[in-house]
């Protein structure tokens, strides 16, 4: 059925992100984040930790991005989510927030996801801060799951420049001498990066 707010009704457009038409909640979400009205912020972080519809939350933590207000206590939860996509959302959202320290532990804490689909994001995610403890975290992943399809891909693509020292690494790392699949991958993809 078609929603009845107004265009500016923010808090009734709010729940129109659990609508079970995904048009209505696409277009609650662009409403939303367009009119930038602060005053629903606290309901859209209830929603993102509360909702019982995945698709409620996946939409309250998008917009929440899109209003550029994703705390660090909604972030936590959304990395927490028994659900994986809200997972691997949440660490794309997370990636702007990495110099956190407490969204870095909660970001970190997915190393050992049991879904493979969110240790791809997280491997695509740590290559967006230039820091010490992300890169290794992201070698140590890599080292793990350099079989996963796209894993690879994932882990060089946020590396910018910075292609040659991880190639260094691996190369001088006594742990990544021995051939798993996906090593040779990496090493091509390093050195023609």
């Amino acid at each position: 059925s078609r929603p009845t707010m107004a265009r500016g009704d923010a808090a009734g457009w709010v729940n129109q992100l659990a609508h079970r038409n995904g048009f209505w909640r696409d277009t609650a979400q662009r409403l939303l984040v367009e009119a930038g009205d602060r005053r629903v912020v606290p309901a859209l972080r209830t929603m993102v930790r509360e909702h019982a519809d995945l698709l409620a939350r996946l939409h309250a933590l998008w917009t929440l991005d899109g209003m550029g207000a994703a705390d660090t206590p909604t972030l936590q939860a959304a990395l927490r989510d028994r659900e994986s996509v809200i997972r691997a959302a949440a660490l794309r959202v997370a990636e702007p927030h990495l110099s956190d320290a407490a969204v870095r532990r909660a970001v970190l804490a997915l190393q050992d996801d049991p879904r493979p689909e969110v240790r791809r994001q997280l491997l695509f995610t740590l290559g967006e801060a230039n820091h010490a403890e992300l890169d290794a975290a992201r070698l140590a992943l890599l080292r793990r799951e350099a079989a996963l399809p796209g894993a690879v891909e994932a882990a060089v693509s946020g590396l910018k420049g910075r292609e040659a020292d991880v190639l260094e690494t691996v190369l001088a790392a006594p742990e990544w001498a021995a051939e798993r699949p996906g090593v040779a991958r990496l090493l091509a993809a390093l050195a023609q990066a």
